[in-house]
């Protein structure tokens, strides 16, 4: 089915998936169980898109925030290629439903995945890796944590795993926690480097041309607020979207409203950015 969606949704056309019994293809199907049989199981086909998303979500990483992540991207990626734009968002809506996922950030991910890639180089000549993108507030954190002592020491003594950890956009500062470094010890930073890809080097090695900014601990601590808002904004829009859902029971939407009010005060608890000391 993938094979062929491309050509198939540039016709604007509706694709559906019959699943064959194993080992038979439609003509043997005919032979050895009629066409009334064959018949049967095509109409009984499904949407594709709800069928990729429940294999996606068949997958055991998929209730993990990281496997979630993962199949996002793979849905945006087939759902890029519908040229209808009514039709794009109605399948939008439902994947981000079934992703728990906010509208707004599947759009930027399909964004991303439409951007048409530039011109590369000749068929068979390897391409150059550019510098692994980061956040900016990512960057910003991972700067300091490969430039100043304290800093980095302060955000190894805080749940970091559990804040992005599981974040595939922060893969890259996971890394640089995790590794035995210490800042302004060059053979560390050294043997650091050649654990990473060409484009993590790269990434890397920017960070570490660039002087570290001033009072690097509450930069940190400011990061690290930033970080921590979006991990309750994922967890609400993730809420919101099980609100949605048709079939759901009045105590688990009581249940799911209490989390959404107790969410909404630890963002107020945690709003304002500290202030450089003095």
């Amino acid at each position: 089915a993938e094979r062929s969606l491309v050509s198939l949704l540039a016709e604007n056309l509706l694709v559906r998936v019959a699943a064959m019994p194993p080992g038979e293809d439609p003509d043997s199907m005919i032979r050895g169980k009629g066409a009334d049989a064959f018949v049967e199981r095509i109409t009984a086909a499904r949407d594709f898109f709800d069928f990729q998303l429940e294999r996606l979500a068949r997958g055991p990483e998929f209730e993990t925030p990281r496997g979630k992540m993962q199949a996002a991207r793979k849905m945006a990626e087939s759902i890029g290629l519908i040229g209808d734009a009514m039709l794009r968002e109605t399948v939008m809506h439902r994947a981000c439903q079934r992703l728990e996922i906010s509208f707004t950030e599947f759009a930027r991910l399909l964004k991303l995945k439409t951007t048409k890639a530039p011109a590369g180089n000749e068929p068979g000549e390897p391409e150059e890796a550019g510098p692994t993108p980061l956040d900016p507030t990512v960057k910003l954190l991972a700067m300091v944590a490969l430039h100043d002592e304290a800093a980095r020491a302060w955000i190894l003594a805080e749940p970091w795993s559990r804040i992005f950890g599981d974040d595939p956009e922060a893969a890259l500062l996971v890394k640089i926690l995790a590794a035995d470094l210490h800042p302004g010890q060059p053979a560390s930073i050294h043997a650091f480097l050649t654990t990473l890809t060409a484009a993590e080097e790269a990434a890397v090695s920017g960070l570490l041309e660039v002087p570290a900014p001033a009072h690097p601990v509450t930069v940190a601590h400011d990061c690290w607020r930033d970080l921590e808002r979006r991990q309750i904004r994922r967890r609400m829009e993730a809420i919101q979207a099980k609100l949605r859902a048709p079939d759901l029971s009045l105590p688990n939407m009581a249940r799911l409203q209490k989390e959404v009010l107790d969410l909404q005060k630890r963002l107020l608890d945690i709003a304002r950015p500290l202030s450089p000391p003095l």
